[in-house]
């Protein structure tokens, strides 16, 4: 289901098939798609929160991914490099990754040595972007969207425990708010 930019007031949204624009009311159509999925347009504090998370857990990323149509998409990131191919609006399919395994409730918040769990280690994304700790942490905003908090470092974290996983719990109700202030067509 494409985003597309409204011909009339240029708000990229979401949409399913022929809508109204949420912004000017002029019938959509998905015949026109906008390109790549846009960053979420919330303000600093978003990234201030994936700072903090990254600084508190000592991991490597803090990211908001976003679950939709059988995808997980970078919504909005904060590194320090060790992950170059994570960058906003990289997308790989739900099954592929380790927040699927979260949220079908196969592994816990953390896991502190992905690599040597047999189903995280084969991965395809653990191994192209050599992953050694998660902690991940969902959240549905307002509007029904499933996004997830999750901190990842590219070495096995055996000093990661449940003061990390309740920190991080508290950080997700931030995201969730921040999103939910950012309303259900976060797109400019």
């Amino acid at each position: 289901m494409p985003y597309i930019k409204c011909p009339t007031c240029a708000v990229t949204t979401y949409c399913v098939t022929h809508e109204d624009c949420p912004c000017c009311g002029k019938r959509l159509s998905t015949t026109a798609p906008a390109g790549p999925m846009p960053r979420l347009g919330v303000d600093r504090s978003l990234l201030d929160v994936l700072a903090l998370a990254r600084a508190r857990t000592g991991a490597d990323a803090a990211i908001v991914s976003e679950i939709r149509d059988g995808h997980e998409t970078v919504r909005e990131i904060d590194q320090d490099g060790a992950f170059p191919s994570l960058v906003t609006g990289v997308s790989a399919p739900l099954d592929e990754t380790i927040c699927e395994r979260l949220l079908s409730g196969r592994i816990g918040n953390l896991v502190t040595d992905v690599r040597a769990d047999p189903d995280l280690g084969a991965l395809p994304m653990v191994q192209a972007a050599h992953i050694g700790a998660y902690l991940g942490m969902p959240l549905t905003a307002a509007d029904a969207r499933t996004y997830l908090l999750c901190c990842i470092a590219r070495e096995a974290r055996r000093d990661l425990g449940e003061d990390e996983v309740r920190f991080v719990r508290g950080l997700a109700g931030r995201v969730r708010a921040t999103l939910d202030v950012a309303g259900p067509v976060p797109f400019i």
